[in-house]
């Protein structure tokens, strides 16, 4: 509840209050409102502009830092038939096997997601991933990490060890999910 309203004044100055301490609160209460309507409003505006220029930043090196394939190109390097692998890749967005992320307006899967040896089937790895991050992260979110350089895998970029070693992969997770802890 916001100071300066009656509810507000009855709560602070109770039944018996002077007029002087009401008198106070009302003009306390008027002056925070007059300061808070002069507030420069585009603080908030060029924060928002720097933080939408670094997630384009991100996604564009997200997009440069493996192949990113739509579905015709999958189906031409796989020989899938392309109603098929419409339907597997439904099926594993859906399982969380597989993610996918969209740039201008078309879905892209990111290469290093594909076991090409088994059939084109995705890393029971990635599955880890996605379903550890999928409460706190975007699909993009989720590529910004994999793509990103980790402290846990000795510098290596999670993407790069998902047909790996998948025990260091969890323990990158739980890195991530556990935060930086300053002691």
């Amino acid at each position: 509840m916001l100071l300066g309203t009656s509810s507000a004044n009855a709560s602070l100055t109770g039944e018996g209050a002077n007029e002087n301490t009401k008198s106070l609160l009302d003009r306390t209460c008027s002056s925070i409102r007059q300061l808070m309507a002069k507030a420069p409003t585009n603080f908030d505006e060029e924060n928002m502009f720097r933080e939408e220029q670094m997630v384009a930043n991100a996604k564009d090196k997200v997009l440069a830092s493996a192949e990113w394939l739509d579905i015709e190109k999958i189906v031409r390097l796989s020989g899938i038939n392309e109603h098929k692998l419409r339907n597997q890749l439904h099926l594993w967005k859906k399982d969380k096997q597989i993610f996918s992320v969209y740039n201008n307006g078309m879905e892209l899967f990111p290469i290093y997601a594909f076991n090409r040896s088994n059939h084109w089937s995705p890393y029971e790895s990635l599955s880890l991933v996605i379903r550890s991050f999928e409460v706190n992260k975007s699909n993009w979110a989720i590529a910004i990490w994999l793509a990103g350089a980790n402290g846990c895998l000795e510098g290596r970029h999670p993407q790069d060890t998902l047909a790996k070693n998948v025990e260091i992969l969890k323990i990158a997770i739980t890195d991530e999910l556990d935060g930086i802890t300053h002691g």
